[in-house]
């Protein structure tokens, strides 16, 4: 380090936490836990070794999403990892604990590491939030799930209802842009994720103008992700019957992976979760790993290796028994193509070389 950078970190202070670039480890987004549904590691982290990091992630969209659910099940991973996690859940609406009860089932241990916080208005929650974050230490196994911060009023639209004023509240996007800013870089200090649960508005202005997300400007500025879910039916071709929903979820933003990617979690009335979810199109758009023949699929033997299944399948055996697709998800060549498609960290950072070319021989210039 040179004496220069030495002097001004003493010049902080005692309690000050600058360190040199190369010591440092503050905000640095490694993986907390990743889930059993592995394109939802890839929603998280860019590329199948992502998972749970710190920082602020939120998942937006209308009712009927499997926003909730989604929360659950990266809540009970988070727990599962640590055998001291805690969860803490900040909840408005009131539909999620049973949720985790349904996920959790008979885990009393479990669900004793979930701690229900009830809150009333935005203030409510901020003040209570921000204290318990304050009482946490650098990585201590702590999660905070907000449920949600779309649905609930500020101190003042009630205290306006109850004197019968019908003013337009203008405080609630102040208090919702002072809560992120209090617990935006608390959070990335301690090495503590936050998930939060919002909904959105059409902006009316164009047709292509995406969707605006509630709670003011710094709730978009403050997030690692944001997640935009929208929902298609799973019907039986034969039958026609609703077996489940796919949910389609675009990255609106992202520090992990590209703007407006595309992934899709396969949620069936059967089963719930298909740990598939996402996995078979991409196979199948790499080109060589899983080929399709007359309405069947076959392992690439040549490229996943000996212990490939030989024989040819139906997509639903592929889908009802997930072990068959472990060659795929552990070669390396099917990893790096859901890295090169999907992460941002592939993307090249820095000032392009300008190339000058000889007139008259058309060389380029040294």
């Amino acid at each position: 380090m040179s004496s220069l950078a030495s002097r001004l970190i003493k010049s902080a202070g005692k309690k000050s936490l600058a360190v040199a670039m190369s010591a440092s480890n503050y905000g640095e987004k490694t993986v907390i836990a990743q889930t059993q549904v592995p394109i939802l590691n890839v929603m998280m982290g860019g590329s199948l070794d992502g998972g749970i990091t710190c920082g602020v992630t939120q998942v937006v969209g209308d009712s009927r999403t499997f926003k909730s659910n989604l929360l659950v099940e990266i809540g009970v991973t988070f727990i599962e990892a640590n055998p001291e996690a805690v969860v803490i859940v900040f909840d408005c609406e009131f539909g999620i604990m049973k949720a985790f009860e349904n996920r959790v089932g008979a885990n009393k241990a479990l669900l004793d590491r979930i701690v229900h916080v009830p809150f009333e208005d935005i203030e409510d929650m901020k003040f209570q939030l921000v204290k318990m974050l304050e009482d946490v230490q650098r990585n201590e196994p702590v999660m905070f799930i907000i449920d949600s911060i779309s649905q609930v009023a500020s101190k003042k639209e009630v205290e306006n209802s109850l004197n019968d004023n019908s003013a337009a509240d203008m405080t609630r996007a102040r208090e919702m842009n002072s809560f992120f800013r209090m617990v935006t870089p608390k959070l990335n200090l301690r090495n503590i994720p936050l998930y939060a649960i919002n909904s959105f508005y059409d902006d009316t202005s164009s047709q292509w103008a995406e969707p605006i997300i509630k709670g003011g400007k710094q709730s978009f500025l403050s997030s690692d992700n944001i997640w935009f879910v929208t929902r298609s039916q799973d019907k039986d071709d034969a039958t026609k019957e609703l077996l489940g929903w796919n949910f389609n979820y675009s990255m609106m933003k992202s520090r992990f992976c590209k703007e407006k990617a595309k992934m899709t979690i396969h949620v069936t009335y059967a089963g719930g979760i298909d740990p598939l979810s996402g996995l078979v199109e991409l196979a199948r758009e790499s080109g060589h790993l899983l080929i399709p023949t007359q309405g069947f699929y076959q392992f690439n033997a040549e490229k996943l290796g000996p212990n490939t299944p030989d024989k040819k399948f139906r997509l639903k055996e592929i889908m009802a028994t997930p072990e068959l697709f472990q060659p795929v998800l552990k070669s390396p060549s099917f990893r790096e193509f859901v890295a090169d498609k999907f992460s941002l960290s592939n993307m090249t950072v820095g000032v392009q070389k300008v190339v000058e070319f000889d007139e008259e021989t058309g060389e380029v210039k040294e």
